[in-house]
């Protein structure tokens, strides 16, 4: 039930994100940095964390490690409002100098120590520290490749009974319904102006399956439940495992929709439970915090939204989809050797045809069919052995 016309490429598809990893530091200049503290979801989602985690007494007397402090805001939310011994902010790009020069302009530099290195290069005037904090999240979670930075640190440095915030971390898809979008970029091109450019359908089909699209995502285009692609308890997690990704999903829509694609996003969990053992993946992600969490981070299409917004993998294919469909995914994100990016890999099941013969045979017989066969039932019974000689 394809609607795309034609324009398309094959399944599966291949969309590659970011290879400059020499740049990388520098690329957050203070730009970047603007719009991450505007960002009121994300820094007071950690302002909250430090905030209850302190009241809880986990701060107390604690060495505190912020990788990629960025401008220090996380290391002075720490300093200013918890009684922690002392804060150690590690920062490989530039903004390390500015950082430094704000914990000294807001009184913190008593407790604040800035590092200016890389965290694997990183010689700390501690052994061990109590509790890591990093804002490493990329868009749909692991792209820019930070999380192995945090996790040599929790490796190397982190205290038997440690502290890691945020602790917690999983990744959402579903199916999302943007034809008009679709029409836009793609079908566009079938009459400009009078004129025909259908010859230009594929290659635009073919940059936009190249490249996610980072965008703000409105609730109504989510068409089916979301699916837990991933999860991570970060205590336990290990590089390797986040090096490649994969899982089989299956969606069914909650409504007739056109769906154009899979829409990604993730929540984080800032859990006070020390003892965080293995998670399971969860079945969908929720706005507000259970029992045994003290804050949650959401990018859900169903927020507000954050910078990080929502993350949409076009497919080279347009399909129209009842709520009695199924479709199923094989989804991979595996990590490109020497750089910050991930190689995502989408591989649909396709759907078969209702008008098909195979449909055909197995799809229930309507009134008008059982009709004619009892017809024919009754006109057998009532035809003769033999037929009569004229």
């Amino acid at each position: 039930r394809k609607l795309s016309g034609g324009c398309a490429t094959p399944v599966p598809t291949a969309q590659k994100i970011m290879s400059d990893p020499e740049g990388y530091f520098e690329s957050y200049n203070l730009t970047s940095h603007r719009v991450m503290l505007k960002d009121k979801v994300r820094t007071l989602a950690y302002l909250d964390a430090i905030k209850s985690h302190s009241a809880a007494g986990l701060f107390k007397d604690k060495v505190v490690l912020d990788v990629g402090t960025g401008t220090g805001v996380l290391a002075m939310f720490v300093a200013k409002y918890t009684d922690c011994k002392r804060v150690l902010a590690v920062e490989a790009g530039a903004t390390a100098a500015y950082a430094e020069k704000l914990v000294k302009y807001n009184g913190l530099d008593h407790k604040v120590t800035v590092i200016h290195s890389k965290i694997e290069d990183a010689t700390l005037p501690e052994d061990k520290v109590d509790v890591i904090m990093s804002e490493w999240m990329g868009f749909y979670l692991v792209h820019e490749s930070m999380l192995p930075s945090v996790l040599y640190a929790r490796d190397k440095w982190l205290a038997e009974d440690g502290l890691l915030l945020p602790n917690k971390a999983t990744i959402y898809l579903s199916l999302i319904d943007r034809y008009q979008e679709y029409e836009d970029k793609v079908t566009f091109w079938r009459d400009v102006y009078d004129l025909d450019f259908t010859p230009l359908c594929e290659p635009a089909t073919d940059e936009l399956v190249a490249s996610p699209e980072i965008v703000v995502v409105p609730p109504e285009q989510i068409c089916s439940e979301p699916a837990c692609f991933a999860t991570f308890n970060l205590l336990e997690v290990t590089v390797e495992q986040i090096s490649t990704l994969q899982a089989q999903l299956s969606f069914t829509p909650t409504r007739d929709c056109c769906l154009t694609g899979l829409c990604c996003w993730f929540d984080c969990w800032f859990d006070q439970s020390i003892n965080l053992k293995a998670t399971s993946c969860t079945a969908s992600s929720s706005s507000t915090n259970n029992a045994n969490t003290n804050t949650l981070l959401s990018t859900a299409p169903t927020t507000t939204p954050t910078h990080w917004q929502q993350t949409v993998f076009w497919l080279p294919d347009v399909y129209e989809l009842t709520a009695k469909d199924t479709v199923e995914f094989k989804v991979e994100m595996k990590v490109k050797e020497g750089a910050r990016s991930y190689l995502v890999t989408i591989d649909m099941k396709e759907l078969e045809d209702e008008d098909s013969p195979e449909m055909q045979e197995d799809a229930e017989p309507d009134a008008k069919t059982l009709l004619l066969a009892a017809l024919e039932k009754t006109c057998a019974a009532d035809k003769p052995e033999t037929e009569p000689t004229v």
